[in-house]
């Protein structure tokens, strides 16, 4: 089986572009990336990665709105952040920005089939090293989308001056983050059928 990943990831990122950049956005940049079946990308399904459809569509994005800066491609995982945390995978929001840690490697196989995630808090408190690995590749293109999800998760918890930086080592790409303790215990409500503590 290949490495796939979930529709609804394309999907919030063409939604990114049409709500930033206008309505003809998505369209443009559907056409730019020569894939046509990204019209009919439905948020349940699966799909190939990596392929046109998701790291050529984030090379895209980069090069036609942000003058080809991979490092922009975080505002677009933020988004994807807020998106998600907001809609489908609003369960995972109960609790504090740690709690939310605790439960990443949950979310990741909701979006990608493959792959494994671990979470390392620091003993202070205010950082920890989210460790990717088993998947057949790194595209620095997701890589960058992954470190503006996590960076924008820290900020919806009310973490303040949320800072990160990754790397890939072998077959693992690591993501060092950190943030100021002073609002980073605000804990969210629990949400309606999110089975929170």
């Amino acid at each position: 089986m290949s490495f796939e990943v979930k529709g609804s990831s394309i999907r919030s990122k063409l939604e990114f572009v049409e709500e930033r950049f206008g309505a003809d956005a998505e369209q443009a940049l559907i056409a730019a990336v020569g894939k046509t079946e990204l019209v009919r990308v439905l948020e349940p399904s699966w799909y190939p990665y990596p392929h046109p459809l998701y790291v050529a569509l984030l090379r895209a994005i980069a090069d036609r709105h942000f003058g080809g800066d991979l490092s922009s491609l975080q505002e677009v995982g933020g988004d994807t952040a807020r998106r998600a945390l907001d809609t489908t995978y609003r369960a995972f929001r109960a609790g504090t920005y740690a709690d939310f840690l605790s439960r990443l490697s949950r979310l990741h196989h909701m979006l990608y089939s493959e792959g494994r995630s671990e979470v390392v808090l620091g003993e202070d408190g205010t950082s920890c090293r989210v460790v990717l690995s088993d998947k057949p590749r790194f595209d620095v293109e997701d890589l960058q989308i992954a470190l503006g999800f996590y960076l924008e998760c820290g900020r919806i918890y009310g973490c303040h001056a949320m800072r990160g930086r990754f790397e890939v080592a072998g077959a693992e790409a690591r993501f060092d983050l950190q943030w100021n303790e002073r609002r980073s215990r605000r804990r969210l409500p629990t949400l309606p059928g999110s089975g929170g503590r």
